[in-house]
């Protein structure tokens, strides 16, 4: 079930353990469930839960993962040739 947040939620960031915060643009951008393998094997070598990335980096994720398929590719941790992971800066 996918539903926003209610007014009346002190602080939508905080949910309890039976669900999962993401950001309804990540959904836009192509993200879906059950998640692709690669996707999962790509969060699971770094360590992070789909909540935890931006929807830009969905849409990268997503974006890579379509000409692979065309091509008949199997998307790989090749897209780290292309792409950096780094946390977000405190100024920004």
């Amino acid at each position: 079930m996918v539903r926003y947040p209610r007014l009346d939620e002190p602080d939508p960031s905080q949910v309890d353990e039976s669900t999962l915060g993401i950001h309804y643009e990540s959904f836009e951008v192509g993200l879906h469930f059950p998640l692709p393998p690669f996707a999962r094997g790509w969060l699971c070598h770094y360590g992070i839960v789909p909540a935890q990335l931006h929807p830009n980096g969905w849409a990268q994720l997503v974006g890579f993962s379509i000409p692979c398929h065309q091509r008949e590719m199997v998307p790989s941790m090749l897209f780290n040739y292309f792409y950096l992971l780094r946390k977000a800066s405190k100024d920004r």
